[in-house]
């Protein structure tokens, strides 16, 4: 399965492209928003420490490509809803967090510090270290649901499918 690993010049235009159906993948194997997308998630994962913070970008029905991107984080096990608000992005790649989200304030500091970290390499030309995997948007194989965990995404099936197809080989 190919890995759906995102490079650094092409996330920046992925993040604040137009959204309005679902994910695709480019020529080089990314997976990046289509045009026709209501929203596009993608995971930050750090190898060195095992670590991940999945994100959904969106734009609201009626809002343009001019309008910020708002930033939803991942809070909860599924995947496909449990996503709460912590800011917005703007055409020019710039975050600001919000004072009105719900999420966890221990979590959503994380996540903020790691967004205005990652934007502002991204901004300034600098390489992102190789321990930063950005991986875009992933559906498992076997279901059809949304991989957030890194691991799944690189396999491109889901914890559940992977025991299911595997007692089903034995």
């Amino acid at each position: 399965m190919n890995t759906v690993n995102i490079n650094q010049d092409n996330f920046l235009k992925a993040l604040t492209a137009p959204f309005g159906g679902k994910d695709t993948h480019s020529e080089s194997g990314e997976a990046l928003p289509s045009t026709s997308s209501k929203a596009w998630s993608f995971t930050l994962f750090n190898s060195d420490r095992n670590t991940h913070l999945t994100f959904k970008a969106r734009r609201p029905k009626g809002w343009t490509v001019e309008s910020p991107v708002l930033v939803d984080l991942m809070v909860g096990s599924d995947n496909e809803s449990d996503f709460g608000f912590i800011g917005s992005i703007n055409t020019r790649g710039f975050y600001k967090a919000s004072t009105k989200s719900k999420v966890d304030a221990d979590r959503k500091a994380v996540a903020n510090r790691t967004l205005v970290w990652l934007l502002t390499k991204i901004n300034n030309g600098v390489d992102l270290p190789d321990a930063l995997e950005i991986k875009g948007a992933s559906k498992c194989c076997r279901c059809a649901r949304k991989l957030t965990n890194p691991e799944s995404v690189d396999d491109g099936m889901g914890p559940v499918c992977r025991k299911k197809a595997s007692v089903s080989q034995g």
